[in-house]
């Protein structure tokens, strides 16, 4: 990454910033040079910003269309940058257009709360009518109280008999109404009216509120009036959707004005980080490498040479950002490397390292030629079908179901088929991991272990590369940099040259066996040296507290030999994956046992795929989110920081325009 700063006349600079946008080459920074004041946001910024809005909202307002504005459905619109101004003209004269929407909007607004009043009102005028009283019973009386309301369904009785033996003149009728609740009319004297709330009041009683506008009306004007009146506002909203459907006709323009001033409003904002003087202009930015002949290119034919472009390696305390670039294969990999985080500028990108290690730990966990081939054809379908982010993992599978089936082929599988239980098979090229009575398990684990101190050892020598670029020092004191991968190999060779009797030998040694020291001495002191140097370098170098750098050496061990362990869990996971299709095989040889002929046969057949599909999704699942964790916490942990930040060129999309 470079970092590279441009200097224009005033009057290139619109042009050189616009066709900077078009190319997407630059991330631009603020730009600071000596003398150089800070360029602002211009007057037309607030009426872009105000059209946009209009715009989004008229856009939302329109019915949705049958078919998405797909990017391909019409041509792009060729378009010249006749500047803001010229733009904003375009945008009055679409006004009157974006009013219109936006009334007709408000109109459906008022008539779908009208509608949903009416709705209301005619709930109550059919509560009224399971009663046949009507509304205009219910109110305008001034000699009586009336009461209307919902009340708990097993309250009535009660409050129809506390009702009557407080005014003999009361009339109470109750209709059964909804969620165990009944509605009632209760009609007393205005004198017993207080009494009368209180017994409702302590009975749950709900009063109901009639509405004005039927309030004088028999139940039958009520009923004709809410029908009347809903199909009046039905009829009106039917109008404003078909005037809001020919207006929806501008949808596509109003897409390319949107764009436009979307455009105009990245270019002024952007503004904001240039820089100038009376006469010129100061745009400063990174670059990646391989892109800088194009931008100079880009920035001389803009401002018709008149300008000087200079460039220079990232300084010291500038943080540039990262651009990853894996082609081929790789490329499927970085989403991986992504999850975990970018790379930092100077860091190594372990993208391509993982391209060989993850699908060669898939495929030892996941080998099986059948499922490596189903895998294979679904990573295809998922490079063919899909859109980036499931493409991009599609690649991933495609070269884990070709691992997959090349370990299918060392192991003798497929379809859990063997030449243990199937005479025709073929033979493996290295070893089925269940047969000889699990003495192949036994030599798997011992690779396990070998392939640990591989992967382990390369996360080690990455991370001297990393620390190297800015400190020898701590490329050498580093917990997992040169005394790290001392640490690992020492006790590599402590294992593998005593065994587990390396540990009595150490204690007996120390506590004064010199047969014992004599034999572990060596080797015993190989891996003491680099522990005991742990924290020296985290004491002294790190500046670091001495309980830190204690613990340090204590963290080396204890890591390396967790770590180590963990890839015993590759052996686990291809030996389940094993047995769950042996055990369909068994199954299916019991569940047949007493058929014969075509019924026992399609009995076996289905048994077979139906085991082979439910082991596939399974197992092909639990290795992917294994082998992203030996990755994650075994090989990363050691060297990768992710501390990087994306890198984000100026550039807007472009999806209905294009530049002449």
């Amino acid at each position: 990454m470079m970092r590279v700063d441009i200097l224009v006349p005033d009057t290139r600079k619109e042009k050189v910033v616009r066709d900077l946008e078009d190319s997407g080459l630059m991330e631009l920074i603020e730009a600071d040079a000596p003398g150089v004041e800070k360029s602002g946001i211009s007057d037309s910024y607030p009426r872009v910003s105000e059209f946009i809005n209009m715009i989004e909202d008229t856009l939302e307002a329109f019915p949705a269309p049958v078919k998405k504005d797909n990017i391909g459905s019409k041509e792009k619109v060729s378009v010249r940058d006749d500047g803001t101004e010229r733009l904003l003209l375009d945008a009055e004269k679409m006004r009157p257009i974006l009013e219109n929407v936006r009334s007709i909007r408000d109109e459906l607004k008022s008539c779908s709360d009208r509608k949903e009043k009416l709705s209301a009102i005619g709930k109550i005028v059919s509560l009224l009518g399971s009663l046949d009283v009507d509304p205009s019973s219910v109110s305008g009386h001034d000699l009586v109280s009336v009461f209307l309301g919902n009340i708990p369904a097993k309250d009535v009785l009660k409050v129809k008999e506390e009702l009557s033996n407080k005014s003999r003149k009361s009339f109470v009728k109750a209709g059964k109404a909804s969620g165990g609740s009944s509605l009632l009319v209760a009609v007393v004297s205005n004198e017993h009216a207080d009494d009368s709330t209180r017994i409702l009041n302590t009975s749950g009683f709900e009063p109901l509120k009639l509405p004005e506008e039927i309030s004088g009306m028999s139940l039958a004007e009520a009923k004709s009036f809410v029908e009347g009146e809903t199909e009046k506002a039905t009829k009106l909203e039917d109008k404003l959707k078909n005037e809001l459907l020919k207006l929806s006709e501008k949808r596509h323009d109003l897409l390319v004005l949107l764009e436009l001033l979307k455009i105009e409003k990245n270019l002024d904002e952007s503004g904001m980080k240039f820089g100038k003087t009376n006469l010129t202009g100061l745009i400063s930015g990174w670059v990646p490498e391989a892109k800088l002949k194009s931008l100079e290119s880009t920035v001389k034919r803009s401002s018709n040479n008149a300008c000087e472009v200079s460039s220079r390696k990232p300084g010291k305390g500038e943080i540039p950002p990262s651009l990853m670039h894996n082609p081929g294969p790789a490329s499927g990999f970085e989403m991986i490397t992504k999850n975990y985080g970018l790379p930092a500028y100077d860091e190594l990108d372990p993208t391509k390292i993982i391209t060989f290690t993850f699908p060669f730990i898939f495929g030892m966990m996941f080998g099986d030629v059948g499922h490596g081939i189903m895998l294979f054809i679904a990573g295809l379908f998922m490079v063919k079908k899909f859109d980036a982010g499931i493409r991009d993992f599609g690649k991933t599978i495609v070269i884990c179901g070709i691992a997959a089936t090349f370990f299918g082929f060392l192991y003798g599988s497929m379809f859990g088929l063997t030449i243990e239980n199937t005479s025709w098979m073929f033979h493996p090229l290295w070893m089925e991991p269940l047969a000889h009575g699990g003495a192949n398990i036994t030599y798997f684990i011992k690779f396990s272990i070998m392939l640990a101190l591989v992967v382990l050892s390369l996360g080690c020598i990455l991370n001297i590369v990393n620390k190297a670029r800015h400190s020898l020092i701590h490329a050498f004191f580093h917990p997992w940099g040169v005394l790290g991968l001392w640490v690992l190999l020492a006790g590599a060779n402590l294992f593998f040259r005593h065994g587990m009797d390396f540990i009595p030998l150490i204690i007996t040694g120390v506590l004064g066996n010199a047969e014992a020291m004599s034999t572990i001495f060596t080797d015993f002191m190989l891996l003491l040296i680099p522990v005991a140097l742990v924290p020296v370098g985290e004491i002294f170098v790190d500046k670091k507290p001495v309980p830190v750098g204690l613990y340090a050496a204590m963290e080396v061990l204890q890591c390396f030999l967790v770590n180590t362990i963990s890839y015993v869990r590759v052996v686990i996971i291809a030996v389940v994956h094993g047995a769950l299709l042996l055990m369909v095989m068994k199954v299916m040889e019991v569940v047949t046992s007493g058929m014969s002929g075509p019924v026992g046969s399609v009995v076996s057949v289905l048994i077979f795929i139906i085991g082979n599909v439910g082991v596939f999704g399974m197992e092909a699942m639990i290795s992917m989110v294994q082998t992203v964790r030996l990755h994650y916490y075994e090989l990363f942990s050691k060297f990768y920081s992710a501390s990087g930040r994306r890198f984000s060129p100026f550039k807007t999309e472009r999806n209905y325009t294009v530049r002449k």
